[in-house]
């Protein structure tokens, strides 16, 4: 606190992915110009990201689950819920796969649905307008809480209902992304001004 206190008064723009991080600088500081703004991949165009993407199937797969899970995941329900619906599931963190960078951009872009405790697993899902659900991080340790970023997302682009509650519900795949679109160019604009501001 006390080197926060003495240091970051000394720059001349800060800005946070989330409103806790706002909070802890704010109350550390007494600083009252800290911005919420995009994480960085968001402002890229889609069309960027997807000359990344590589193929990681020998041939195109159709309805299939991502499980992309940072913590401790419910692989039971998702497994029993994929089974009933002839969805084939792929888990990213499979021990007998090795995705990188590009087999992950593919996999979120093309998958049916993407389950995950991910910020950028969420981001992605919506720079691709993607079928998501947001499962709270659950982790080893109780002192590592990391769900204020998705939390912020979520808020920012009006998505609190892809949240997962106990169980994954069909009106979840109807996401309205001429609406989120919209929101996404708007916040592209105010965080590319806030660099504009910065670096001018």
């Amino acid at each position: 606190q006390k080197k926060l206190k003495k240091s970051l008064p000394k720059f001349k723009a800060i800005s946070v992915r989330e409103e806790a991080g706002k909070r802890i600088i704010e109350e550390a500081t007494g600083l009252k110009n800290i911005e919420v703004v995009l994480d960085p991949t968001f402002l890229l165009p889609k069309e960027n990201w997807e000359k990344l993407e590589k193929n990681p199937f020998e041939n195109k797969k159709e309805k299939y689950v991502l499980a992309y899970f940072l913590g401790e995941e419910n692989m039971g329900y998702i497994k029993k819920y994929c089974q009933e619906r002839n969805f084939e599931l792929i888990n990213f963190y499979d021990e007998k796969k090795n995705y990188g960078p590009a087999q992950f951009l593919y996999l979120i872009n093309h998958a049916k649905l993407v389950l995950t405790d991910s910020f950028h697993g969420s981001v992605f899902s919506i720079i691709f307008n993607k079928s998501f659900l947001v499962f709270d991080r659950v982790e080893k340790s109780i002192n590592n809480n990391m769900n204020s970023r998705l939390e912020t997302l979520l808020k920012i682009f009006e998505l609190d209902n892809q949240k997962f509650n106990n169980e994954i519900l069909d009106e979840q795949y109807k996401i309205d992304y001429t609406k989120i679109n919209k929101i996404l160019l708007e916040a592209q604009e105010k965080s590319k001004n806030f660099l504009r501001k910065a670096l001018n």
